[in-house]
């Protein structure tokens, strides 16, 4: 299962709008807060993150068996 690491999270809180990081990724707003909740994190999402931050995939996720 892939997880949001504290780095994304702590970048996502950081945001001006959780709206507007949603419309970015094009997605719901309450997906971007199920991300920061530490819900399981689709490999499309994975994806949209990488792309739009820059971060490595070891920095912004956490896999766990």
């Amino acid at each position: 299962m892939i997880t949001a690491s504290k780095l994304l999270k702590e970048f996502i809180k950081s945001q001006n709008s959780i709206e507007e990081l949603a419309g970015k990724l094009d997605v719901t707003r309450q997906t971007v807060y199920a991300i920061i909740s530490g819900e399981k994190v689709s490999s499309d999402m994975v994806a949209k993150i990488l792309n739009l931050t820059g971060m490595d995939f070891e920095k912004a996720f956490e896999v766990e068996e």
